[in-house]
């Protein structure tokens, strides 16, 4: 899991270390992990490489709790990425209840305490922890609810139809990916539906350009676009291949 902070100057903790995390609001401790490594990189770059263990369900997400927590803003910020191992958690309810007597006095910045010096924190991970699988998840509900109105504001990005036209008057209305006809599979209703995929994100363009549609589009499936879209930047063409293919031997 990667935890993220706005300085980029390396950590002074040995690898291997317990790294404690604690509440934000209360700075109670309620887990740890192994560090195994600091590296500085982008929003983007950080998404790629650890995705959900960012702590975050998707990029968008990412970008605003960097804004929000760490008061970052800028196209494609740098942040500093704890990497952790082995994490833990204690039990909503079971933190331990910080006081500065718990750590070294000597130390300015981060602080940093052994498990030799705090018996009831080593005590309480050594009990029954909370994994970490369970915490990516709400407990089961015994009752959903679904409709209420929400309002939201949102920056988009103009397509021009013509280009979609163009596009897929050259390439056909088969998925470039996994090849594909929607037509084919779903009958007459699914005549000439496809989607067209931009093979570089439009929103990184910084304001209008210039769109080539034989070069810059290409039809894909929904399917197959929404999984080019579960990185940032999108995975390519050639790579949705690779992964049908691996998930095929």
């Amino acid at each position: 899991m990667n935890f993220w902070r706005k300085g980029r100057n390396a950590l002074n903790i040995p690898h291997g270390s317990w790294f404690y995390f604690n509440e934000r609001r209360t700075r109670n401790i309620v887990g740890r992990g192994v560090l195994v490594g600091y590296e500085v990189l982008s929003i983007k770059d950080a998404w790629t490489q650890f995705g959900v263990g960012n702590g975050v369900s998707n990029f968008e997400e990412l970008e605003q709790r960097a804004l929000d927590i760490l008061g970052i803003e800028g196209k494609n910020p740098e942040v500093g990425c704890i990497l952790l191992s082995e994490l833990q958690f204690l039990s909503e309810g079971d933190e331990y209840v910080v006081s500065h007597a718990d750590y070294a006095s000597t130390i300015v910045g981060p602080k940093y305490f052994e498990d030799n010096k705090l018996p009831e924190l080593a005590a309480k991970f050594a009990a029954g922890l909370v994994s970490h699988a369970s915490l990516l998840s709400e407990p089961p509900a015994s009752k959903y609810y679904e409709g209420n109105e929400v309002f939201s504001y949102r920056v988009g990005y103009e397509r021009n139809p013509e280009a979609r036209i163009a596009c897929l008057s050259h390439h056909g209305y088969a998925c470039k990916a996994c090849g594909m006809s929607l037509e084919i599979a779903y009958g007459s209703i699914a005549r000439e539906f496809i989607h067209v995929h931009h093979l570089s994100q439009i929103s990184d363009a910084g304001g209008q350009r210039e769109v080539n549609p034989v070069l810059d589009l290409v039809p894909l499936c929904p399917n197959c676009h929404a999984v080019a879209h579960r990185r940032s930047p999108p995975f390519s063409v050639e790579e949705l291949r690779g992964f049908i293919v691996n998930a095929q031997k």
